[in-house]
Order: C-alpha cells, then sequence, then structure tokens
C-alpha cells in the first residue's frame, strides 16, 4: 500500500474512532448531567468546540512543521491515550458538578453555563486534539494549490464516511457487546494503533519545506473573497445544525426514539454529506469561479428545505407502518431518514471542499487556511445546534425555523451571486436564490407538524412547540379517552391508565408505615401523583419531570384532579436522575413511571448505579416502588431488570398493578430491611375516607384485596434471577435488546404489531401467567401484628 494510501485509511479510520468516542461520551455524560435537550446540546457544542479550537490552534503553526505527518501521529497517540482518562474524570466531577447545580437552580442561564463549562473541561482536550489532524494531514497530503479541492474534498469524504462507520458501529455493536468501557479500549487502541504506524511512515517521508510565499504564476484569492467565503461557510454551519436540530425533532415520530432511531439518523446525515462531497471530488478543482458555485450550493440548500417539507408530509408512504422484523424496521429508519435530511446532506459535503479551494492562498499555507475555515464552519454549527433549539424554536415554532432557516441559505446564496456573478446573469441568479427560499413556505404547510401526530382513530386537541419537546393530547374518537403525546411518541399515560396509575401510587405508600416525604419521578398525566396526594400521612409530594410544558397538559387530564395546584406538589423540571444526584432531600417514598424501556435514555433509570442514587436519597425505612413494562420484554431481559435493582435492594418484592389485566406492568419494591406490615394500622389507612373511595375502584378496598397485589418475595426472586446479567450504566443491555423484539414493535411500540407480532403478544401473555403461576406465593392474611412479607413472624 503506498504512503498516500495509507494515510488516507488511516484518517478514515481516525473518523471512525471520533465518533464512537461522541456516541459513548455523549451516553455517559447523560448520566451525570441528564438527558434533557439543554444537557444535549451543551454536550455537543463542548464537543464541536473542541473541534473547531483543535483546527485553529493547530492551523495556526502546522505549515511551518516540516513533518506534519509525524504531529498527525503524536495527535492520534494523544487522542487514544486522553480518552482512556475522560471516564474516570467524569465520575471525579459528579461531587462538583451537584454542587454547583444546587448553587445555581433556579438561574436558567448559570445552570446551562455551569453544565456547558464542566462539560468542555472534560472534552476539551481530546476534541481539540481532533479538530487539529484536520489540517495536519491536509497540509502531508496536499502539495499543490491547484489540487487543494481534490485533496481537500478526498479528506473529508473518507473521514466523514470513516464517521459513518464509527456511529453504526458503536450504535448498534460494540457498546451493545463491550459496554461504553469497552467501546471506549478499542476505539483508543485504533487511536495509539494508527499513531504508531504514521510515525514509522512519517519517518521515510520526505520533510515539507517550509511555507514560502505564493509564486508569480499563482493567482491568490481576493481577500475580499477569503472572508466572504469563509463568513458564508459559518452561517452555513449554523443553519445546518439548526435544521439537524429541527428535522431529528420531527422524525423521531416516524423513526423511533430509540437507541437505534438516534443512530440512523445521525449515520444518514454524515453519510448524506461524504456522498456529497466524493461526487464532486474530481471537479472542485476545475471550477473556475467557485464562490458562484458556493452561491448555488446555498440557494439549493435553501429549497432543500421544501423538499424536505415535501417529502416529510408523505413519509408515512416510505416503507409500511407496520414492520415484521428489526431488520426492515432498520431499512424503513433509513429510509425516512434519507428522503427528507438526505438532499440537505448532499449539498452540505461539497461546501468544505469548495471553500477550501477559495480560502487557500497557496499549498504552502494549506493548514493554516483549512483550519481557520473548518473551525470558522464548526463554531457557526455550535451557534446553530444552540440558538436553532433553544431560541428559534421557542419563538416561531418548528416550522418557523425552518422557513427562517431557509431565508438565511437563499440570503447566503444571494450575497454570492451579488459578489461572483457579472452582467445580466446576477440579478437573475439573485432572483433565483430567493425564489428557493421561497419555496419553502408553500412546502412546509403550517399545520404540518401538528397533523403528523394525529391518527385515525384520535384527535389531537392540545400541542405546543417548546425548546426541549414537543407535546399534545390526543383524544380518541370512539370514546373520548384521552393519552399524552410526545413528538416522539413515548406517551403512553392517560385517562384509561388511571387503575395502573394509581395502583402504584397505594402500593407504594401503604407500604410505608407513615410517609411524609414523597418523591415521582416522571408526571405521565399526573394520575399517580393524584393518588399520592390523597394520603393524608403524606406532607410533600415532589415531582420531577423531564418535559417543562406538562403543565399545559396537565389540565385536559380530568383523572388527575388539578394535582398540580395542591399544596403538597413541587413540580421540579429536571431528568429524574440529575435530580437525585444533586438533592439533599430524603424521602420516605419514590416511584417511578418511565417511559418504555426501548425509547432513548430511559434505561439510565433501571441501572445498578441509578438504584444506588435513589437508595442514597430514601429513608432508613424508605420505599423504592419500580414500574416495569413486562409486557413488552422477554423473561431474560425481566431477570436482568431484577437482577439490577436486587443488587441494591436484596429483600425486593414483586407485585401487580392490576389484579385484573395480566398484561400490566409489574412493580418491584425495594427497601433497606425486610419489609413488613402492621396490618391494624394497614386496615386503619384503607379506612381513611379519601383513600378507601379510590381503592375501591381498583380493587384494594380492605388488607385482603391490597394482599391480592402481592406476587412473591425476595428468597424466591433471587432464585428465580439466578446467574442474569445485570444490567448497569456500562452495560445497559435492555435498550438495545428491547427494541429487536416483536413485542415492541421493533422499537416503534405497541400501536405499530403487525398481525404476527400480535399473535406474539397473545403468546406473552401466556407466558406471562405461567411466570406469576410459578411465582406467586400463597401470602396467609397476618395476625394484627408485624409480620414479614414471606410469612417470617418479627
Amino acid at each position: 500500500m503506498s504512503e498516500r494510501a495509507l494515510v488516507l485509511a488511516a484518517f478514515a479510520l481516525s473518523g471512525a474512532c471520533g465518533l464512537v468516542y461522541e456516541v459513548v461520551w455523549t451516553r455517559e455524560l447523560s448520566l451525570t448531567f441528564g438527558i434533557t435537550v439543554f444537557a444535549t446540546a451543551t454536550v455537543l457544542a463542548a464537543y464541536m468546540g473542541g473541534l473547531g479550537l483543535g483546527s485553529w490552534l493547530v492551523g495556526r503553526w502546522i505549515d511551518r512543521s516540516p513533518r506534519p505527518l509525524q504531529v498527525y501521529a503524536l495527535l492520534e497517540i494523544a487522542i487514544g491515550a486522553y480518552a482512556l482518562a475522560v471516564t474516570p474524570l467524569l465520575h471525579a466531577l459528579e461531587p462538583l458538578w451537584a454542587a454547583l447545580a444546587n448553587a445555581t437552580e433556579g438561574h436558567f442561564v448559570l445552570f446551562n453555563a455551569t453544565r456547558a463549562l464542566l462539560a468542555l473541561a472534560v472534552l476539551l482536550v481530546p476534541t481539540t486534539l481532533m479538530g487539529g489532524t484536520v489540517p495536519a494531514v491536509a497540509r502531508h497530503l496536499v502539495t499543490r494549490t491547484e489540487s487543494v479541492g481534490f485533496g481537500v474534498g478526498v479528506l473529508y469524504a473518507l473521514n466523514t464516511l470513516g464517521a459513518v462507520v464509527g456511529c453504526l458501529a458503536a450504535g448498534f455493536v460494540t457498546i451493545a457487546a463491550l459496554g461504553m468501557t469497552g467501546s471506549v479500549r478499542l476505539a483508543a487502541a485504533l487511536n495509539v494503533a494508527i499513531g504508531v504506524v504514521m510515525l514509522v511512515v512519517a519517518r521515510r517521508a520526505t520533510p515539507h519545506a517550509a511555507a514560502s510565499p505564493s509564486p508569480a504564476t499563482e493567482r491568490p484569492p481576493r481577500a475580499a473573497d477569503v472572508r466572504l467565503a469563509t463568513a458564508v461557510f459559518a452561517a452555513s454551519g449554523f443553519a445546518a445544525l439548526a435544521a439537524e436540530v429541527v428535522w431529528t425533532r420531527v422524525l423521531v415520530l416516524h423513526t423511533q426514539n430509540s437507541t437505534y432511531g438516534f443512530t440512523v439518523m445521525l449515520a444518514v446525515f454524515l453519510a448524506g454529506i461524504a456522498v456529497g462531497d466524493a461526487l464532486l471530488v474530481r471537479v472542485y478543482d476545475r471550477i473556475a469561479r467557485p464562490l458562484l458555485w458556493l452561491g448555488v450550493v446555498q440557494a439549493l440548500l435553501a429549497l432543500a428545505v421544501a423538499v424536505g417539507g415535501l417529502a416529510y408530509r408523505e413519509i408515512h408512504h416510505v416503507g409500511s407502518m407496520y414492520v415484521q422484523s428489526f431488520a426492515k424496521s432498520v431499512v424503513v429508519m433509513l429510509a425516512r431518514a434519507a428522503v427528507v435530511v438526505g438532499p440537505m446532506a448532499l449539498l452540505l459535503g461539497t461546501t468544505f471542499p469548495l471553500v477550501a479551494r477559495i480560502a487557500t492562498r497557496n499549498a504552502a499555507g494549506l493548514g493554516r487556511d483549512v483550519g481557520s475555515v473548518y473551525a470558522a464552519n464548526t463554531l457557526g454549527g455550535v451557534a446553530g445546534s444552540l440558538v436553532g433549539g433553544f431560541v428559534l424554536v421557542p419563538l416561531v415554532g418548528l416550522r418557523g425555523t425552518l422557513l427562517v432557516l431557509a431565508a438565511l441559505n437563499a440570503l447566503l446564496g444571494a450575497v454570492c451571486f451579488a459578489a461572483a456573478a457579472r452582467g445580466a446573469h446576477r440579478a437573475l441568479l439573485i432572483g433565483g436564490a430567493l425564489a428557493c427560499g421561497a419555496a419553502s413556505f408553500v412546502a412546509l404547510d403550517p399545520t404540518i407538524f401538528f397533523r403528523a401526530l394525529e391518527t385515525d382513530t384520535h384527535k389531537l386537541i392540545q400541542y405546543y412547540e417548546g425548546a426541549t419537546d414537543t407535546t399534545g393530547v390526543l383524544e380518541s374518537k370512539l370514546n373520548g379517552e384521552r393519552t399524552v403525546t410526545y413528538g416522539d411518541l413515548r406517551g403512553t399515560a392517560g385517562t384509561r391508565t388511571d387503575p395502573l396509575n394509581r395502583a402504584q401510587a397505594h402500593v407504594a405508600h401503604l407500604l410505608h408505615p407513615a410517609p411524609r416525604q414523597s418523591l415521582q419521578i416522571c408526571f405521565g398525566v399526573g394520575n399517580t401523583l393524584a393518588a399520592a396526594a390523597l394520603h393524608p400521612e403524606v406532607e410533600q409530594l415532589d415531582c420531577v419531570e423531564l418535559s417543562p410544558n406538562v403543565r399545559k397538559t396537565a389540565p385536559y387530564f380530568w383523572t388527575n384532579a388539578g394535582v398540580l395546584d395542591h399544596p403538597k406538589v413541587r413540580l421540579i423540571t429536571d431528568d429524574g436522575r440529575n435530580y437525585l444526584l444533586r438533592t439533599r432531600e430524603r424521602y420516605d417514598v419514590i416511584t417511578l413511571e418511565p417511559p418504555d424501556i426501548f425509547t432513548a435514555g430511559v434505561v439510565n433509570l433501571y441501572t445498578e448505579e441509578f438504584y444506588r442514587l435513589a437508595a442514597a436519597r430514601l429513608a432508613d425505612d424508605g420505599v423504592l416502588c419500580q414500574w416495569i413494562p413486562a409486557l413488552e420484554m422477554n423473561e431474560t431481559e425481566l431477570r436482568m431488570l431484577v437482577r439490577a435493582f436486587m443488587a441494591v435492594f436484596p429483600e425486593t418484592t414483586l407485585w401487580l398493578e392490576s389484579v385484573q389485566l395480566p398484561e400490566a406492568p409489574l412493580l418491584l419494591v425495594g427497601t433497606k430491611r425486610p419489609l413488613a406490615l402492621d396490618v391494624r394500622a394497614l386496615a386503619a389507612r384503607i379506612a381513611d375516607p379519601a383513600v378507601h373511595a379510590d381503592l375501591v375502584r381498583i380493587g384494594m378496598g380492605d388488607v385482603q384485596g391490597f394482599l391480592r397485589f402481592y406476587v412473591t418475595g425476595p428468597a424466591t426472586l433471587r432464585a428465580w434471577v439466578g446467574d442474569a446479567p445485570s444490567v448497569t450504566d456500562d452495560r445497559t443491555r435492555v435498550d438495545f435488546t428491547t427494541p429487536r423484539s416483536a413485542l415492541s414493535g421493533f422499537g416503534f411500540g405497541i400501536m405499530f404489531l403487525t398481525d404476527a407480532s400480535h399473535q406474539r403478544l397473545r403468546d406473552r401473555l401466556v407466558e406471562l401467567r405461567s411466570l406469576y403461576d410459578r411465582l406467586r406465593e400463597p401470602f396467609p392474611l397476618p395476625p394484627p401484628r408485624a409480620v414479614a412479607l414471606d410469612g417470617a413472624r418479627q
């Protein structure tokens, strides 16, 4: 293999490693900072900011280095070495983060600035090193000014193609098989190997001459053109990342909000960029007026918003609504993402080589010029992801944001045409660019995203687009039942689930002798919270909810009895895990009702490490009650979840959420010591008028009815769990296995099941009944004194 081929292969493999790190580190940082949109955006901003800084810094001096390939090799080795330190650093920063989060609570700007600075402190070093590899490799490979477009185009295409491979590898294979630690170690080993091989190649390579002035035969670009191209590239990066934020928000409705869904969307976006770049790689250097063609690309990017809108309106026809296998679900996700964001990504791929062609004065200064424009684009992207999500969407909505971005791209095209076109063509081109922007106003119907949430059987009666999420309320056209919905279809609670939700609240609170402080993680529609508020012993009832828009949906559900206005209730907008990490409160009862476990990020509330956080915030006689969606999981996955729970709560007991419905979720109840019941006290509490009226509705009207919800105790559970692997932060397992199952609609949810899958669900009901029969222990009505649930006298 030639030296050039080796360097190109190394740079492609480096791109793969970079995306493995990004996927893993985003998951790891979500454990500390939460899975809110604000947390994700600050992580992305810190990551991309480091890339831009590294490109600019290394680009400042790489042209003076006689051996840029050696510099690249050392950067790769440093990336691999530092990558191994990121996880320990994150753990070391957790106490500091908790302290700073509490100190800035209630101050939105300070709170998120603190989060961004801590993310930057961890990620700045490795991402700066990654950013520095771009000008270093470009300086080594591109030695002639007339081949700048080709050289930069090839590098960009291969590195981005490698990123696609790394994204898919991390999202589908390595994290599931090796865990996050194993994935990082693999990528770090590859980085170091790349560095070592490149050091050997660098020793054999001929040293570069120092940078020299452009020869008289070369015509350096005008300074005004360089400044304009750099500014357009930065603004284009802004528009691209802001558009990606919007399209990702609305595409999850049709792709699935699972671990795999986001991986597929990111891979499609990166693949489009790589292909778009590669298609024209032999053309860039033959373009006589690259600034003019940069204007064409910008105008077409404005038109791509309209094309994406037209595709989105018909996206439900792309692939069957009902998928028959996990492989087909992936194909559907790929196809749907490609038709919407593919045209935009293809055009974005052509931009970097064009700008590099404009901005490069001569080959000797290529590192500086490429580093500067790459940094400008990356920092523009940082601004786009933040301003697009947190400013434009709240101000003008999802559709309005896309229209603003289309107008921006059209304006950038017009500016390029005004500077590069001549004669009568100038006005025609400027008018064409503006027309491309105007096309989006026609293609993006004002109700395009509103109507996407409606179905043949449900109408949307409330809809709100916020900075963090899209929320709505669906009402059945058949019986008037209402369900909360989100832009990613993770809403499952509603008026229909009221009996189940209330059962969880009553089981958790009646098992505690005197619950005064209670915490619920996940609001849903407020049914569980409303039942908890009925217990007169409860003095403080906190609820942590990820979506800040629940106050807008809550009044639409009569089953919650206006619980958010109850004097006991305090609503806290935060990620549940993040709240437990930073709070100083101690609770008698903690209940959890997260979305389905195949939903991206939800598994963070089911790991051993999460339960340790919860146990630290639980009083000595406290009760933790976790919701388990048994119907959509197989027995192996259930055993793994129970194993994780029992690793922290050895005295776990298992309860039903309904005695009438075998498909109802299970309840894991954890305590720090063997659970005991005072039957007289329990009977007195059940007899409270408000509590009793509520209990009668769900079949818990007396002690015997209450104990019918009990399934089994810790000894039987331990025997059943056996040697099943646990669910941990590093090896989450179930979020990778459940979307592969027909029981979850292959990650799309039960509403998208085929007839065959419905049969699988019916079979699953039979399996659940058999499981309950195997586990169930007869629970004798206890005498009027404290007894342990396994029947042993206390």
